[in-house]
């Protein structure tokens, strides 16, 4: 991320997620009709914003998932 970009994160401290699950998340085939929500609004932030932008999931080190919305931030305001 850079300084003229926005990130808006969203984070718990549940369970967290496997890594497993983790790593396929934005791989799910297009073709299946389930589990589309997480792939679906990354390749809308790319299209809207460029390949840099989308979404960054990952697993802090005390457990639970945190959810990155990173976009420009001079297309914001």
């Amino acid at each position: 991320m850079q300084s003229e970009d926005m990130a808006i994160c969203i984070e718990d401290n549940g369970p967290g997620i496997s890594e497993e699950k983790l790593k396929h998340l934005f791989t799910i085939p297009k073709n299946n009709g389930t589990r589309i929500g997480i792939r679906n609004v990354n390749e809308r932030l790319r299209l809207s914003f460029g390949e840099e932008y989308g979404l960054r999931i990952s697993e802090p080190n005390g457990g639970g998932v945190k959810i990155e919305f990173v976009i420009p931030k001079e297309r914001v305001l």
